[in-house]
C-alpha cells in the first residue's frame, strides 16, 4: 500500500511539474513598454488605453504605438487621449529611438522635465511605419540628425497638413508619390544637403500648399510647370 502511495505521489509531482514547464514564465515587458506604461498613473489595464497590456512582451501592438523591426518604440502618437497627467513622466524621455511624440489635446500640465532634451537630437531613418498613422496631421522632425530617405509610405497619410524635415541629413530625392497629400499645406526639406533629383512635378496637385522650402538642398532641375496651378501659394524657398 505505502509503495502505490508513492507512486501515486509521483506522478502528481510529476504532472505538476511538466504542467510549471509547459506554461513557463511570462516573457518580461521591454524598457521602452515599461517607459510608456509611466503615462498610466492610475496603472495598468487602464480604461483610456485598454489594450496596453502590462503582460505583453513589447508594446508595438499598443494604441498609440509604432515599433522599428527591432521592437523599439520610434513613434508615440494619442491625440485626443485624456491622460490628465500633472506632468511629462520623466521615464518617457529614456524611449531612445523615439521619432514621433504626439500627445496633443492630453490634458498635459506642468513643466517639460530636463530629461526630455535627450530626445532634442534624433539620429537614424525615419521609419516606413510612421505610414500607417492615417490620422497625423503634424509631422515635425526638423533639425535633429535624421539620415536615409523620405520614405514614400508618408504618402498614406492623407490628412497631413505639415511636413518638416529640414536641417536634417536626409538623402535620395522627393518622392513623387507625395503628390497625393493633398491636404499638405507646409512642405519643408531645406537644409539637407545630400537631397537631390528634380522637384516632382506631382508636388503640384498640392492644392493648398502655402509653403514649400528647398533652399539649402541638391535639387536640380526647373521648377515644375505644375506649380503655377498652386494658387495657395505663398513662401517658395529654392
Amino acid at each position: 500500500m505505502a509503495h502505490h502511495r508513492r507512486a501515486r505521489l509521483f506522478s502528481v509531482v510529476a504532472a505538476a511539474a511538466l504542467l510549471v514547464l509547459s506554461v513557463g514564465p511570462a516573457a518580461a515587458l521591454s524598457p521602452d513598454g515599461k517607459a510608456l506604461l509611466s503615462l498610466l498613473p492610475g496603472g495598468a489595464p487602464s480604461p483610456v488605453l485598454p489594450s496596453w497590456d502590462p503582460k505583453a512582451a513589447t508594446p508595438c501592438s499598443w494604441q498609440g504605438v509604432t515599433c522599428s523591426p527591432q521592437s523599439q518604440v520610434v513613434s508615440l502618437s494619442l491625440p485626443n487621449t485624456f491622460l490628465n497627467l500633472s506632468s511629462l513622466p520623466p521615464p518617457l524621455a529614456t524611449l531612445s529611438s523615439l521619432q514621433l511624440l504626439n500627445l496633443s489635446t492630453c490634458n498635459i500640465s506642468g513643466t517639460i522635465p530636463p530629461s526630455y532634451a535627450s530626445l532634442s537630437a534624433l539620429t537614424g531613418d525615419i521609419p516606413d511605419e510612421l505610414g500607417v498613422l492615417s490620422g497625423l496631421q503634424f509631422l515635425l522632425l526638423h533639425s535633429n540628425h535624421l539620415t536615409g530617405g523620405i520614405p514614400r509610405s508618408l504618402a498614406n497619410l492623407s490628412a497631413l497638413q505639415v511636413l518638416c524635415v529640414q536641417d536634417n541629413l536626409l538623402n535620395g530625392t522627393i518622392p513623387a508619390s507625395l503628390g497625393a497629400l493633398t491636404a499638405l499645406q507646409q512642405f519643408r526639406v531645406g537644409g539637407n544637403p545630400a537631397l537631390s533629383g528634380p522637384i516632382p512635378a506631382s508636388l503640384g496637385a498640392l492644392s493648398n500648399l502655402t509653403d514649400f522650402g528647398a533652399a539649402a538642398t541638391a535639387l536640380s532641375g526647373p521648377i515644375p510647370e505644375e506649380f503655377g496651378s498652386l494658387v495657395n501659394l505663398q513662401t517658395l524657398a529654392l
